[in-house]
């Protein structure tokens, strides 16, 4: 082919824009114009070239050459099947050479060529992709922080545009805002799941957990504090289960703890002890009364060491082994009580009847005085004879004399019912102007 190799004064190549867009896995078109005039033939390769590699090249190109003649012209992609390279001829002076990307990689960003032995044209290319996050380093590293010293974390995130980034903590979010997040003054309590949140607008968001653990003796978990009273009758089954917060993870042991204060080794077959990470559990299956009384659970670990003692009771709730039940004890007090009052009734009403007989019959004339007389023995009376009485000191319009009655029969059986005076209860005063008997 005849011609003059076409030099940047009579040739010109340039793009369809000067910068693109697009996002990571879409489809891209990279279009490269060279035209030239009509008293120049072009004759020389083309090659399209990404950020100085070269993609696509264009051999034995001529100005006035047809984009389907292969006699003129070879072009190929020689890096992967993601990239075709073509080419359209506009016209006789004019030649479009053409890249298209079937989904674009977050390698295509940067600076696109497209140039001849002697001339360039470049172009920028953008492409956008979500975060993903490389790694959380941590410093200092795991295994060496201590309480009491500031703890650092940074989250390395690759994303365009740039991501937000937020972190959570064992599930809350934080205010903390950007690549790090600093823990001041580490405790046993900040040990837990750390958590980066990258966030750009384009598609999802990404995370990544880091977990941290300081370095502490076992201590009382706040938010499980273990129950160390347990209610339970025979036959039951029972979990004692204590949780803590420690690193390294500790060594749990249970023992018997008895009334002077001495451990025993737990070695019934009926009672199992297993142990998950902070967790350590005592199952005691089919409970005897021997089971009930105390438990001790130490935890262990190089930091230092905790205990904890659990008691385990007889529920009073619960039918007991003579089969008695705490219900039946209640009833049968119930019961006493009730049986009390309606005693403490039945005697008020005998005395309340007892009290109007004895009334009654008092008015109906029983002799009060004979039966005091009764019982005055220490005191004889004469057989014969009358006793004065002394003048009353009371102020009665007439003295009273007291006749003692004559009879053969001194004694109380001897006494004539029948006969005797009757008196009225009222009118007896058995101590008043009476002398004594000589």
């Amino acid at each position: 082919m005849a011609g003059t190799v076409a030099t940047a004064q009579n040739t010109t190549i340039y793009f369809k824009s000067s910068s693109e867009s697009t996002t990571i896995s879409s489809q891209f078109n990279l279009i490269c114009n060279i035209e030239s005039d009509e008293r120049h033939i072009f004759y020389d390769r083309i090659y399209i070239r990404r950020n100085n590699l070269t993609i696509c090249r264009y051999d034995h190109v001529a100005i006035s050459f047809m984009c389907d003649d292969e006699i003129y012209v070879g072009y190929f992609s020689i890096y992967n099947r993601n990239y075709i390279c073509g080419c359209v001829n506009v016209n006789r002076y004019n030649t479009i050479f053409n890249l298209t990307i079937n989904g674009t990689s977050k390698e295509d960003n940067g600076t696109w060529g497209c140039d001849t032995m002697s001339i360039n044209k470049t172009l920028s290319v953008i492409v956008k992709y979500p975060p993903s996050i490389n790694n959380i380093t941590l410093e200092p590293n795991k295994g060496e922080i201590k309480e009491g010293i500031d703890v650092k974390l940074s989250c390395l995130v690759d994303s365009f545009p740039k991501s937000n980034i937020t972190w959570s903590v064992n599930g809350v979010e934080k205010m903390n805002r950007g690549s790090d997040f600093v823990i001041p003054k580490a405790k046993c309590e900040d040990s837990g799941k750390y958590t980066c949140w990258a966030e750009n607008g384009i598609r999802s968001k990404a995370s990544k957990t880091e977990q941290v653990d300081v370095n502490c003796s076992p201590r009382i978990n706040l938010k499980e504090k273990p129950t160390t009273l347990i209610l339970a009758s025979s036959t039951d089954s029972v979990n004692l289960t204590a949780t803590v917060m420690a690193y390294p993870v500790p060594n749990f042991t249970w023992k018997y703890l008895l009334e002077d204060k001495s451990e025993k080794p737990i070695t019934d077959w009926r009672m199992k002890i297993k142990s998950d990470k902070l967790t350590s559990y005592l199952n005691i299956l089919n409970i005897t009364e021997q089971d009930f009384g105390n438990y001790i659970m130490y935890a262990k670990n190089k930091e230092g060491e905790i205990s904890f003692v659990f008691t385990l009771k007889e529920d009073p709730d619960t039918v007991r082994q003579d089969g008695s039940s705490g219900d039946n004890d209640n009833k049968l007090g119930t019961g006493i009580g009730i049986g009390f009052i309606v005693g403490l009734l039945v005697m008020g009403v005998i005395v309340v009847i007892v009290f109007f007989i004895w009334k009654i019959r008092g008015e109906t004339g029983i002799n009060v005085r004979q039966l005091i007389l009764k019982y005055k023995k220490r005191s004889p009376i004469k057989e014969t004879g009358t006793t004065e009485t002394a003048p009353s000191t009371r102020p009665t319009s007439s003295s009273r004399r007291c006749t003692t009655v004559e009879s053969d029969d001194k004694t109380y059986e001897g006494l004539d019912m029948e006969n005797s005076p009757k008196q009225t209860y009222e009118e007896i005063n058995i101590y008043e102007n009476q002398s004594a008997v000589a």
